[in-house]
């Protein structure tokens, strides 16, 4: 709830009544009678409303008394203890001694930061800067900390230790980057500034012209403004047999594509876009649901050689269309008509590009019609992420190559797939590895241009090829390219920051993968991944839980739901999710080996063995990857066998022993000399390093 200057002003007001006769009524405490009944009742009045309020002082009053266990706890780990109030103005004297700063201005500044839209689905991050920005104005800033913002914004209420949960150091990270964004987006002078330096959580305030920022530096500063965002809706398909359907979304994907590499202009991720696909909203309301200043979208008709494609690009804001177009053309000139789009969108949103007669940076990825078809149909059996459309999309990517060897997107294509397909032990390592990694070795060979292809290069040569600091600087240097690359920041934090259990890091940057694709569902599931992994049940479950409510048949949203229930012993809640997992993907092994753990952590001794039978005769007729059986064996206590499983994935290098080396579902064997070598063996040369491997307990 945000408060205006007026209520805390009559707050203030009413605190003074309130907590004079409590603070008297304390003086009193050993006395009977009255006295005692006025402080029961007065702090009855007073304890329900401190944060909605911001009132801390009862919480205060539990410390002194101990007339609350909770209170006493938040005193043992805050080291807090109460202080005499300074004034706001002694405190402002102390944050800046150049420049009368008053409480006014503070608060004014503090709503204005609040109000953008950078802030606008930030709730906790939002009670986090109110929280310590209020504090510091009634003179308690030097003594914020860790613990006390963890149990005073996070709801951690006496429980809070910082050095289990990292809840409070990533958010004050994303808090001081939230800062940075919305002032490096306003490019104002004269305005106060709120910063929290690292190390601390006592915010200071500057006006601009005391941050040593110059004219020059703002400019470089200054990001887009949110006209030059866009988001392209798939195409409609408007064919007369209604069976080119892939053909708009796969227009709309290239378009994305060609308008990414334009400078100054941010496009939404096709998965979030997609999200929208057939829900009949107004483009307004997507507009805004997205973020964006403009909203492309249009149809397609395909018939025989010709093609009709209607395009228009409307204002987010207002409503009006900016620029529409109708291109009646043969089909061949299809890739002319990309590059016309994209450079008349350009213009629109008055984006210098490279020239007017010249070509948009990496397009046209081809100039081939039969090859551009058959990547089309690839990239929507790829949307599809499961073990057939993944195979069957590599096989339109193959066809896409043969009509046109230099096409380097279809051997970045293949490459994905194939690193998907390992990952998830639906295919060994020997076979998909060694493939996945030439094909993107080709695509940046015939497009170097195309530095996505790097990606999937950095996360095997991490969770496959254990080179742990080659790839961290690998998958540095692709963010320096490609920052706004959603898939960038999610693959870097899930494929090298949580193996090497940089669970602080993998957690910011999931966040920001979230940000740039916020209705991604792989992204969304590896936010609670991520939290998972860190020991951070509660908050995985919460972040899967609305994971689902984007889409209730996600198969992977409900086996992480099903796992982080199990580590927090709902053993029911979790078969039932994860059994609800197995019937909308049973291809997808791992759920298998999920549902044998739990069913063995749940006592169900003989239906934990039904499963390992099942994958032990699926095993005759197709791979299986050792993790899977790893698991159940793990679950039903048989130490040895885990062991020859893990050995063996060791062997054959499968990416997703990086991640059980880390799953909590494995702690039991960490005490295991076995369970250290083998450590040492995928981590090799990191035990005396800066990128500690550590368990998340």
């Amino acid at each position: 709830m945000a408060l205006t200057r007026q209520h805390t002003e009559e707050f203030r007001g009413e605190r003074s009544r309130v907590w004079q006769p409590i603070w008297a009524a304390n003086r009193s405490v050993r006395e009977s009678g009255p006295a005692l009944e006025l402080r029961d009742h007065l702090w009855a009045l007073a304890i329900h409303r401190p944060r909605a309020l911001g009132c801390l002082e009862a919480k205060r009053y539990c410390t002194l008394t101990g007339r609350a266990s909770s209170a006493n706890k938040r005193l043992i780990v805050t080291g807090r203890t109460p202080q005499h109030r300074r004034s706001a103005h002694q405190n402002l004297i102390s944050v800046n001694q150049q420049s009368a700063i008053s409480p006014d201005e503070i608060h004014t500044e503090l709503e204005r930061v609040l109000a953008d839209s950078i802030f606008a689905n930030a709730e906790k991050m939002t009670r986090f800067l109110r929280f310590v920005v209020l504090e510091t104005l009634e003179g308690r800033g030097d003594h914020l900390n860790e613990a006390l913002v963890g149990m005073e914004v996070y709801s951690r209420e006496g429980t809070f230790d910082p050095r289990l949960d990292s809840t409070v150091r990533v958010e004050a990270g994303r808090l001081r980057a939230k800062l940075r964004e919305f002032y490096e987006s306003q490019g104002d002078t004269g305005r106060l500034r709120i910063e929290i330096p690292k190390g601390s959580y006592k915010p200071i305030f500057k006006r601009l012209k005391e941050t040593g920022i110059g004219k020059a530096a703002q400019g470089f500063l200054k990001k887009p403004p949110r006209a030059r965002t866009i988001a392209v809706l798939p195409f409609a398909d408007m064919s007369p047999q209604k069976d080119h359907e892939y053909f708009g979304d796969g227009l709309a994907e290239e378009l994305m594509f060609a308008l990414s590499r334009v400078p100054n202009l941010r496009v939404v991720s096709q998965t979030s876009v997609f999200a929208f696909k057939g829900k009949g909203m107004d483009v307004r309301e997507i507009g805004r649901q997205l973020d964006v200043g403009s909203i492309m979208e249009g149809s397609v008709r395909k018939a025989e050689q010709q093609l009709r494609i209607t395009v228009r690009l409307t204002e987010v804001d207002t409503g009006f269309q900016i620029w529409s177009e109708v291109f009646e053309r043969p089909l061949k000139d299809v890739f002319e008509i990309q590059q016309q789009i994209a450079k008349a969108v350009a213009r629109a949103l008055r984006i210098e590009v490279l020239g007017e007669e010249g070509d948009l940076p990496g397009c046209p990825s081809t100039t081939n019609l039969s090859a551009f078809n058959h990547f089309l149909v690839g990239r929507s059996f790829w949307n599809k992420q499961t073990q057939a459309a993944l195979k069957a999309a590599i096989g339109h990517f193959e066809k896409a190559i043969t009509e046109d060897p230099t096409y380097g997107r279809a051997y970045l294509g293949i490459s994905d797939c194939l690193r998907k397909l390992e990952f998830w032990g639906l295919m060994h390592p020997s076979e998909a590895i060694p493939k996945a990694k030439e094909a993107a070795r080709r695509a940046l060979a015939v497009t170097p241009t195309l530095v996505e292809a790097n990606i999937p290069l950095a996360a095997i040569r991490a969770v496959n090829e254990w080179e742990w600091p080659e790839a961290d600087a690998m998958f540095r240097e692709a963010l320096g390219t490609c920052s706004d690359s959603a898939h960038a920041h999610q693959v870097y934090a899930m494929m090298c920051l949580l193996p090497l259990g940089r669970f602080d890091e993998a957690i910011e940057q999931i966040h920001i993968a979230r940000e740039l694709d916020p209705l991604a569902l792989l992204t969304n599931v590896h936010v609670g991944a991520a939290y998972y992994f860190a020991g951070r049940y509660d908050e995985a479950i919460e972040q899967l839980q609305a994971t689902l409510e984007l889409e209730p048949n996600y198969h992977l949203a409900h086996l992480g739901l099903a796992i982080a229930e199990e580590e927090k012993g709902m053993f029911d809640d979790a078969l039932a999710t994860v059994e609800k997992a197995k019937s909308l993907a049973g291809e997808i092994i791992p759920i298998w080996g999920a549902l044998g753990h739990i069913y063995a952590r749940a006592g169900k001794t003989r239906e934990a063995e039904t499963v390992l039978r099942e994958l032990l005769a699926l095993e005759q007729a197709r791979y299986i990857s050792p993790l899977d059986f790893a698991l159940i064996y793990d679950g039903l206590g048989r130490t040895d066998e885990v062991f020859e499983c893990l050995d063996k994935a060791s062997v054959d290098h499968c990416g997703r022993l990086a991640w059980a080396l880390v799953d909590p579902r494995h702690k039991n064997l960490h005490s295991d000399a076995r369970f250290q070598a083998l450590t040492k063996r995928v981590f090799r040369g990191l035990q005396n390093r800066a990128l500690p491997v550590r368990a998340p307990y």
